[in-house]
């Protein structure tokens, strides 16, 4: 019987493990656009291994991947951490031969650590794809279905509105680190305040796109001049 249960066990974990992961698409930033405008897309979600393909529906929209953004493993985030203390310790030891390509580069390897814990945060929305999206001017006004193609098969439709109106958006959200790591520990959770934006200026009526992401909320107050 014993043996039974544990080849029931084994069973049950490599089932598990052959599940297929079935890609997706969690939010797309901006999800409109207006009529003859050409604008760069944010899609996240998960499991869009190597995608290329982009579908909108109905005509006069015409939507290409221009990038396809994947998480750095554990494996990478490591080897980035210890070329990072690497380039500190030199620094350190001799500030006037740290040339400015090392400066760049540490600043290009703490923005993907940054990403890594970001990235932590929500692995639902762990993967990114950019798209490139031209609208008609005579494109028919209404909302359309949005899919990416990514080696696993074809996403589920999310929502991209085409507009009549002008359309303002910021840069699309960076989830902020939940927490800090160092020492390979994981301290508890702390809230951190993203930097304040100059203002932007918008002319009514018009479309204003933001986003709700976890520990990131777009906000739009109105000043009224008299």
């Amino acid at each position: 019987m014993r043996y039974l249960a544990t080849f029931a066990l084994a069973a049950a974990a490599f089932a598990q493990q052959q599940q297929p992961q079935i890609p997706h698409i969690g939010f797309v930033y901006p999800a409109g656009g207006r009529q003859g405008a050409s604008l760069e897309l944010t899609v996240g979600g998960q499991f869009l291994n190597n995608a290329d393909q982009a579908y909108i529906t109905g005509s006069g929209v015409q939507v290409t991947v221009s990038k396809y953004i994947r998480p750095l493993t554990p494996a990478q985030a490591t080897d980035l951490r210890e070329e990072l203390q690497k380039l500190n310790e030199k620094r350190t030891a001799n500030p006037a031969a740290f040339t400015a390509e090392e400066q760049k580069t540490v600043q290009d390897i703490q923005e993907k650590l940054a990403e890594v814990q970001r990235r932590n945060v929500s692995p639902a929305l762990a993967e990114t794809v950019v798209l490139e999206v031209t609208i008609a001017p005579d494109a028919a006004a209404g909302p359309r279905e949005l899919r990416i193609g990514a080696q696993p098969g074809l996403t589920n439709p999310l929502t991209f509105c085409v507009g009549e109106l002008p359309e303002f958006s910021r840069k699309p959200a960076k989830l902020l680190p939940a927490f800090a790591v160092a020492n390979g520990s994981t301290p508890p959770n702390r809230p951190i305040n993203r930097p304040v934006e100059p203002p932007m200026e918008v002319t009514l009526p018009a479309v204003l796109n933001g986003q709700t992401m976890p520990t990131a909320s777009d906000q739009y107050l109105s000043l009224i001049h008299i």
